[in-house]
């Protein structure tokens, strides 16, 4: 039986578990197992998409070849304990040990070091995208970067084929210089729009000026893609038209000082670009 006919375990049914496992099954997949500390989440999700519901994360590993860890950071280092001491009791010697994998950017493999002391393959996977809402949506066109021990690099490697994503095989990163990369690429700009829209509405623009702004944030977004983000800068700072960076730091300082100071954060850390 493979690994595809098993389908793959996932312990936390929030947005993360959610969107992978709808993508999963969307793509074809099969039906694999489910549990989540929060019992009634966990429960409509195996139901809408025909999963089995396990009553812990012990039988959703010891159920199949792969498990994922989709819980928030900071309940990661207290489950691979717990999960660990459960499998303890259960294990059989002799049996070829399933990958468990996290999805925590923050955290590397060495984590879920309680795991690998019993011969559990560890590893992270790690999808780089902003899943607010558990949509497949939100994994499109999406990287998934991956370490750990060999077999489960592979194991995951083609979870990844499975899922669509692109794999970006890692190692020794630098975590929360990484993690805070991907704040920076995924996170931050939604935030700016956010207070951009805001100031649209207050300098009397309306809701229409709202859904202008979030036009130009995407119009930022296809020119990144298409040249890179140090030639799809632009505005008055490539232009050097310092009269009009003035103008704005006036404006938000009568308006918004802590807006202001954001701006002048951003422009002294932005790297100079010559005009075209």
């Amino acid at each position: 039986m493979t690994e595809t006919e098993v389908g793959i375990g996932i312990v936390g049914a929030g947005s993360l578990g959610g969107a992978l496992a709808r993508r999963l099954t969307r793509l074809g997949d099969a039906p694999g197992r489910l549990w989540s500390q929060h019992p009634q989440r966990a429960a409509e999700l195996a139901a809408e998409l025909g999963w089995r519901l396990c009553p812990d994360a012990a039988e959703v590993a010891l159920g199949g070849p792969l498990t994922l860890l989709c819980v928030p950071d900071r309940a990661l280092p207290e489950l691979a304990a717990e999960l660990a001491a459960e499998l303890a009791a259960v294990l059989e010697p002799g049996l070829t040990r399933p990958v468990v994998a996290h999805c925590a950017g923050a955290f590397g493999p060495e984590v879920l070091a309680p795991l690998a002391a019993w011969g559990l393959e560890t590893a992270v996977f790690h999808p780089l995208a902003p899943v607010p809402d558990g949509s497949p949506e939100s994994l499109e066109g999406t990287y998934v970067s991956i370490e750990g021990a060999p077999r489960a690099r592979g194991a995951l490697t083609e979870l990844a084929r499975r899922l669509r994503l692109e794999p970006l095989q890692v190692s020794g990163l630098d975590r929360p210089l990484y993690h805070a990369a991907a704040a920076f690429a995924g996170v931050l700009p939604v935030l700016l729009e956010q207070l951009a829209e805001r100031l649209g509405r207050e300098a009397g623009g309306g809701e229409a000026m709202a859904s202008a702004l979030r036009a130009l944030f995407l119009a930022g977004a296809r020119n990144t893609s298409r040249l890179g983000p140090e030639w799809a800068q632009s505005g008055p700072q490539r232009r050097r038209d310092q009269g009009t960076v003035e103008a704005h730091r006036a404006a938000l300082r009568r308006r918004a000082p802590s807006l202001a100071r954001l701006y002048d954060a951003f422009m002294a850390a932005a790297p100079a670009v010559a005009a075209p």
